[in-house]
C-alpha cells in the first residue's frame, strides 16, 4: 500500500467513526419522533428553560433546554426538549442559549405527543426542529466511507 492510501484510509475511518458516534443519538431520536406520529396528541406549558453545555471540538457550546408540563388523565407529567443551532464557527454562549430559549418563554403551549403505555414519555413537535446536525453527520459519514474505498482501490 500506498502513503497516500493510508492517509485515505485514516481519514476516512476518522470521519465515518465520528459521524456513527453522533448518529446514534440522532437516529435514536428520530425513531422517537417517527413512532410519535400514532400517539395521541397533548398541550404542553412552557414552565422553564436551563443552559447545558457540550463539548463541538472547537470549545464549548451553550444550548437551551426547554421544560414543559403536561397533564394527562389528571396526573401532571414533565418532559424538555433541547435546542441546539448549528453552523456557527465560534462557540455558542450562554447568551445565544438564553436568545434561543426566549422563542419559549413561560407559559408558551406547545402541541405534544405522548406514549399511551408509557405517558412520562413524551415528545415535544419542536424535538428535532433543526436538521443541521443530521445533514452533516450523513454527510461526514459518506465522505468517510468514500475515502476509505479511494484508499483501498487507489493504485
Amino acid at each position: 500500500m500506498k502513503h497516500d492510501q493510508y492517509i485515505l484510509l485514516i481519514i476516512g475511518s476518522v470521519f465515518s467513526l465520528y459521524s456513527i458516534y453522533h448518529l446514534i443519538p440522532i437516529w435514536r431520536l428520530y425513531r422517537k419522533i417517527w413512532a410519535s406520529r400514532n400517539w395521541p396528541e397533548a398541550v404542553g406549558t412552557v414552565n422553564g428553560f436551563e443552559i447545558g453545555k457540550a463539548f463541538r471540538g472547537r470549545g464549548f457550546d451553550s444550548y437551551a433546554i426547554i421544560k414543559y408540563s403536561y397533564e394527562i388523565l389528571g396526573i401532571n407529567y414533565n418532559g424538555r426538549f433541547k435546542i441546539y443551532t448549528f453552523g456557527s464557527f465560534s462557540p455558542r454562549t450562554d447568551d445565544d442559549a438564553i436568545n434561543d430559549a426566549s422563542k419559549y418563554p413561560p407559559g408558551f403551549i406547545l402541541p405534544i405527543h405522548y406514549n399511551p403505555r408509557k405517558p412520562q414519555e413524551a415528545i415535544s413537535h419542536y424535538d428535532g426542529e433543526d436538521r443541521s446536525i443530521l445533514i452533516i453527520n450523513i454527510m461526514l459519514f459518506t465522505f468517510g466511507i468514500l475515502a476509505i474505498l479511494i484508499g483501498i482501490f487507489l493504485k
